[in-house]
């Protein structure tokens, strides 16, 4: 089973970068996303595909050291990646603000939904009034499961609808 996250960095990041990926760089709120990882890697090969205020779009496994700081059209890069995973993931989940969900996903959402593997499970965890904005039936119609959560403040995934996906992905 393979498994991807796309998520944003967090702001609080280690001060020493010496030898860290990405994954072990972000700090703070981000223990959120790594904890997640965690538990789906019991079932899954899972990915990290992260976008950082400072670098763009990076991989969790990529070193933070030779990784060049951000240029434009790292949005893009985000979504391409996603696009060209998602025919091989069995399980995604998209975690990111409000104002970064509506300006990087639903702009492309139906290039997405069109690219996601029949069967998968997905999470969206974003702000409610973002969420309005998906048309979940374009997954929904190809035999997959959609969780969604509705973030407040920097919860980035509650408990509970990670409990709930993890029960899908272990059975």
């Amino acid at each position: 089973m393979n498994a991807g996250i796309f998520a944003k960095g967090s702001g609080t990041v280690s001060e020493n970068t010496d030898g860290l990926t990405f994954e072990e760089y972000f700090q703070g709120h981000f223990r959120t996303i790594r904890n997640t990882k965690e538990e789906l890697e019991e079932f899954a090969d899972v990915d990290l595909y992260l976008l950082s205020s400072e670098f763009g779009y990076v991989r969790g496994n990529e070193f933070v050291d030779e990784a060049s700081r951000y240029s434009n059209g790292k949005e893009t890069d985000f979504v391409d990646s996603m696009v060209d995973a998602l025919p091989k993931l069995d399980v995604v989940l998209i975690i990111l603000p409000g104002s970064d969900f509506e300006e990087i996903i639903t702009e492309r959402w139906d290039e997405i939904a069109e690219a996601a593997k029949p069967g998968s499970i997905w999470c969206l965890a974003t702000s409610e009034s973002t969420l309005r904005y998906i048309r979940e039936d374009k997954l929904t119609d190809k035999g997959c499961k959609v969780l969604t959560y509705h973030r407040v403040g920097v919860a980035r995934l509650d408990q509970e609808t990670r409990n709930r996906l993890i029960d899908i992905v272990s059975q």
